[in-house]
């Protein structure tokens, strides 16, 4: 039985429809993939796929399915002019019912065609499904490309890293994981520093009455993970830089729960502002390491031993640990390796006196290069002889032995 030209052309088009379903399917997932992908290739290429996929289809309509040309009226108010055109696409209409009048023709007819030809049960019809066809095709069309748009506008600003998820929830899943502690200020009032006469450079002399308020610290210090989660919310614009030295801990998923390494004072105080808080100040981690009437360790014990802090022994692990190992040397208050594990950032400025005798504290602006910042509570690669003893680094330094944790104000 021989096919005929109408079915063949009834065929491509349910063929077309469908295809059109695929294509936009299509590029609806390798949009949403290219968004999780962090490998830079692998999103260019799927990003690429989502614009291209598109395209092809309506260059495709275009060319196998072009619609009819109907010559443009006489006039631009004239009834019989606009009769005569709507007659004409009617006379298409009866050989392909997939005949649509364009939107701006359509509304020319309704405004000046006769209502007696408007009446005609096939006007009606065809006028009907090309406004349906019209404003499906554009709501489709917009739904498309205002997701091209963003998942574009995602693309180009967060390198390549943007997590819709992590956007949308990553703070809260940040929070959960590693909570904040609150940490009450008593009297208003804690034991600062140090009365032992040989200060170490960065040491702060007693203070047995520094102003302190009430804020919250979170348990551990910030991990691998958790900084990933900022970098995909586009929270925080640069990897930690990993040391030659080192493994790549930041891109090695084994490493997930130990703290990130490699950051600068910017980028950590970048997360923290991100998370709604900010990196402690010297005298909010000393508070927290050390209560408020200034013991000698977090823990309730004037011993230090291996079992309790990640510090540099002969027989120790020799590099980083989880963040939330050693839960013997945590707080009263439950805060973990404020001691050990990787010197922490702060936000407070070492400014020096009298030939680099002693030091005066003032907190960081974010902006300035060229000051010392204080690091505080030791490392896996440092021998730790007392908790007041400070260190200090540019803001731009980064080192495979310094992290952060962040806190908020009350």
């Amino acid at each position: 039985m021989a096919i005929s030209e109408g079915d063949s052309e009834a065929t491509s088009r349910k063929l077309y429809e469908w295809l059109k379903g695929v294509s936009d399917l299509a590029t609806l997932l390798f949009g949403i993939v290219s968004l999780f992908l962090e490998d830079k290739a692998a999103k260019q290429i799927a990003f690429s796929l989502a614009l291209i996929i598109p395209v092809a289809s309506a260059w495709y309509r275009r060319l196998r399915f072009p619609q009819p040309k109907v010559p443009a009226p006489e006039g631009s108010d004239s009834t019989t002019a606009a009769d005569r055109l709507l007659k004409g696409y009617l006379a298409l209409f009866k050989e392909d019912r997939e005949t649509r009048v364009p939107i701006n023709r359509l509304r020319w007819i309704r405004n000046f065609a006769s209502a007696e030809l408007l009446k005609r049960q096939n006007a009606k019809e065809l006028l009907r499904v090309s406004e349906i066809a019209f404003y499906w095709s554009f709501g489709s069309n917009l739904i498309v490309g205002l997701f091209l748009v963003s998942t574009l506008y995602a693309f180009l600003t967060t390198n390549y890293a943007f997590n819709p998820i992590n956007y949308a929830f990553g703070r809260g899943n940040i929070m959960e994981e590693n909570p904040s502690i609150k940490l009450q200020k008593g009297a208003g009032t804690m034991v600062f520093g140090s009365d032992t006469p040989d200060l170490q450079t960065g040491e702060q002399a007693l203070n047995p009455a520094m102003p302190i308020g009430d804020y919250s610290m979170q348990k551990t210090e910030v991990t691998n993970q958790q900084f990933r989660i900022c970098r995909q919310a586009g929270g925080c614009k640069q990897d930690p830089i990993p040391s030659p030295d080192s493994p790549r801990y930041y891109e090695d998923s084994t490493y997930d729960d130990y703290p990130v390494v490699g950051i600068t004072a910017f980028q950590a105080r970048e997360f923290c502002m991100w998370l709604g808080g900010d990196l402690p100040t010297t005298e909010q981690w000393e508070r927290a390491a050390r209560g408020l009437n200034g013991r000698p360790w977090p823990w309730l014990s004037s011993d230090l031993t291996p079992d309790r802090a990640n510090l540099y022994t002969p027989d120790g692990p020799g590099g980083l640990t989880k963040a939330s190992d050693y839960p013997l040397g945590a707080s009263p208050e439950g805060i973990l390796n404020l001691v050990g594990n990787v010197w922490e950032w702060t936000r407070t400025v070492l400014f020096t006196q009298d030939e680099g005798a002693t030091f005066t504290l003032e907190n960081w602006n974010g902006v300035d290069t060229q000051v010392t910042i204080a690091v505080r509570g030791g490392s896996w690669g440092y021998q730790m002889g007392r908790i007041t003893e400070t260190q200090f680094n540019l803001p731009g330094d980064f080192s495979e032995y310094i992290g952060f944790r962040c806190v908020t104000a009350e």
